[in-house]
């Protein structure tokens, strides 16, 4: 045996990082806790966008903060106050940063290595790196789930911008503008402005099918939408994420994250503020002496709202388009992020079905 651990984290991406910060700052600083990583995959040109109720996050040096969102549907614009919540970005770099500074003076181990194999059995998890075992009490597995080349995938491109002139209003950030759809393809724009001339500005789309030029699309958003005559790209963000949750089943002293948790939320795309609880469910439940295994599981309800939104996208996806703007304007921004967020009971979900166009979804309810 090549080592003895209490926990093990496998991958130092968004979900690894996050639950050895955790870690790092409960009862658990004490632990012997060791975090194995390929080093393939730097997070510190990535950035996450998620919303909070939370007042600490004001106090994170993070890329930016919003109070008010723009949503652009069925040709219109609404300006939407986002009280109690408030809509952030953070960068990947922060979040290595924080994490490694705290991991560090909690004495957490790290090893560069592939991890090809993470196994449960009784009292135990192994995890195999580059041919050599490493045993724990816990094994944490980011590693990605197969890509079984199925869809939906969200497929996205972002530009770091900046513009020759005052061009962004740094109070709003827009949510959502469908100005860039095609028929019959989902795809929505979304911008976070950074300062009146710098901003990220982002094309994403829901498809089983090839993209299309991505590129061209978000030129044409920012010179013909935007208006903006003159800008520079500094910096560019680019993936393709599965959608489709591939939860894993359960093994002995195997606690999957990230999304072979289904921390991504596969309506929307959105997975920081999902990692963050998932961590913080999973650090109580080891300092309470708890199976981390069972932490901040998504309801039922909440998996198949998920799965009906996808279908219409699958089948009706230009009928998305009015479904989120009826919500903005019959309900708010507050409610729908609350609702987004899985924290509403099925009577304070009701005006938000209401609002929904009835006929894809009642659809997309009734497919098996």
């Amino acid at each position: 045996m090549s080592g003895d651990y209490d926990a093990i984290i496998v991958g130092a991406g968004l979900s690894g990082l996050s639950l050895a910060n955790r870690l790092a700052s409960s009862p658990w600083a004490s632990r012997r806790v060791l975090v194995v990583d390929d080093g393939r995959r730097d997070i510190s040109d990535c950035s996450w966008a998620f919303w909070s109720t939370d007042p600490r996050w004001r106090r994170v040096p993070l890329r930016g903060t919003w109070d008010r969102l723009a949503v652009h549907a069925l040709g219109r614009r609404r300006e939407l106050p986002t009280s109690p919540y408030s809509y952030h970005c953070i960068s990947g770099r922060q979040v290595a940063r924080v994490a490694r500074a705290r991991m560090a003076a909690a004495g957490f181990a790290s090893v560069e290595g592939h991890a090809e194999a993470v196994v449960g059995g009784p009292g135990r998890a192994t995890v195999v790196v580059d041919g050599r075992e490493h045993t724990a009490s816990w094994a944490f597995d980011s590693r990605p789930p197969p890509d079984e080349g199925v869809g939906p995938w969200l497929s996205f491109l972002g530009w770091h911008i900046e513009s020759e002139s005052d061009a962004f209003d740094p109070a709003v950030a827009t949510f959502m503008d469908f100005r860039v759809a095609e028929p019959g393809r989902l795809a929505f724009a979304y911008l976070l402005p950074f300062g009146p001339r710098q901003a990220l500005v982002e094309v994403a789309e829901i498809t089983w099918r090839p993209v299309n030029d991505a590129s061209a699309r978000l030129a044409r958003y920012c010179t013909d939408v935007l208006g903006l005559a003159g800008h520079a790209i500094t910096a560019r963000e680019e993936g393709r994420l599965p959608l489709r949750p591939m939860l894993q089943g359960p093994a002995p002293r195997v606690v999957p994250i990230g999304r072979r948790a289904g921390r991504l939320k596969p309506s929307t795309g959105y997975a920081f503020d999902r990692v963050q609880r998932h961590s913080a469910a999973i650090v109580r439940a080891l300092v309470e002496d708890r199976d981390p295994r069972v932490a901040a599981r998504s309801r039922p309800r909440s998996r198949w709202l998920d799965d009906v939104l996808l279908r219409v996208i699958e089948h009706d996806p230009d009928s998305v388009e009015e479904a989120f703007g009826r919500m903005f304007k019959s309900v708010g921004a507050p409610r729908v992020l609350r609702f987004l967020d899985e924290d509403t009971t099925a009577w304070q979900e009701a005006p938000l079905v209401v609002a929904l166009p009835v006929a894809p979804f009642a659809r997309a309810a009734l497919r098996p």
